[in-house]
């Protein structure tokens, strides 16, 4: 899609989440997921497939501080977007009206495939596109993650034990130490034994 084209759709964008606010209840939390009529009109302003990546090409050539694309992020999450600074993004402060502790135990107890999981962690996956290459995964610890399951793993290891770890932006003159499938799997592994391991030590 050209650039004329690009820049119509975010007008048209901007004017259609105007509209969608005003229809939205002023009552909701902030952080909260949208009821299933919000996302049916969510969803509605990425259909058909080419303006949801249109969205993703604009992310990626205006970052995700462009006033159109934060509204968006907003209005997925009852005007709540992620912290982000420096071009690094810690996470959704809320979602579902739940803070991160919670995801992170459902996260471990639960697997990625949960339904629930899965839907945080898309969420924050798309809250933070930054960087030479918006889509890939890397950490202030200068690892490259092939999904975001297993970064949001390390995350949750890390806070556990007092850590900080954050999603930066992925820079194309930095070097990174790329894991492998295999050794993603493992991160998740390691957070859910150590889940496990605690609630034993609380419960047990």
């Amino acid at each position: 899609m050209g650039w004329l084209a690009a820049r119509v759709f975010l007008a048209l964008l901007k004017a259609l989440l105007s509209a969608a606010a005003l229809d939205s209840p002023s009552t909701a939390t902030p952080g909260s997921p949208l009821s299933p009529t919000e996302y049916e009109r969510f969803f509605a302003l990425l259909t058909p497939t080419w303006k949801a990546e249109t969205t993703c090409r604009l992310r990626a050539t205006h970052g995700c501080r462009n006033p159109t694309l934060v509204q968006l992020d907003q209005y997925e999450n009852h005007g709540l977007a992620g912290a982000r600074q420096g071009g690094r993004f810690y996470g959704l402060e809320l979602y579902g009206g739940l803070r991160m502790d919670f995801w992170c135990a459902r996260l471990a107890t639960k697997g990625c495939e949960d339904a629930r999981v899965s839907g945080w962690l898309q969420a924050e996956f798309l809250s933070f596109q930054d960087g030479d290459y918006p889509t890939k995964i890397c950490d202030t610890d200068y690892v490259q993650y092939p999904n975001y399951c297993a970064f949001k793993s390390q995350q949750c290891l890390m806070r556990n034990q007092s850590r900080k770890v954050s999603r930066m932006r992925c820079l194309q003159n930095e070097t990174y130490s790329v894991l492998t499938p295999a050794k993603s799997e493992e991160v998740v592994l390691r957070w859910s034994q150590e889940f496990s391991t605690l609630a034993l030590g609380q419960f047990g």
